[in-house]
């Protein structure tokens, strides 16, 4: 907790863990092995980067959460409540450790934010949505 108070921008990508052991070895935090992906963020962007992360979320999942309430179609809701879930699962499995910013996120995690994002101009178009 003293490293992120006194550095509020925190120490850079990629300087915990193994992966700073392996890039930047004598930076303090390279020893640091950070289980918690919000840990992580808060040594790597400080907490001013942390901020921003959960807000981002924060924006992403209400959204989701919009889309879901505000959709008639009911394929349309089940899909956009499965997004939410899925959604708020990876951001409590991010509690415990690192899940985004694997592989995944560019395989799962980005587009099903895009399908959240384009879930209001999806309704009438149900005959062209192939589940």
């Amino acid at each position: 907790q003293p490293y992120i108070h006194s550095h509020p921008i925190g120490g850079g990508l990629g300087t915990s863990g193994p992966i700073g052991m392996k890039n930047v070895p004598h930076h303090p935090l390279a020893k640091f092995a950070t289980d918690s992906g919000y840990v992580k963020y808060a040594v790597e962007l400080g907490w001013i980067g942390l901020a921003i992360i959960c807000f981002s979320y924060f924006i992403i999942l209400r959204n989701a959460i919009n889309e879901y309430f505000s959709t008639q179609e009911k394929d349309i809701k089940t899909l956009m409540g499965a997004s939410a879930s899925f959604i708020f699962s990876f951001y409590v499995a991010q509690y415990a450790q690192d899940s985004l910013g694997q592989l995944t996120d560019i395989v799962v995690y980005f587009p099903v934010i895009a399908f959240t994002l384009r879930g209001s101009s999806l309704e009438g178009r149900t005959d062209k949505l192939t589940i």
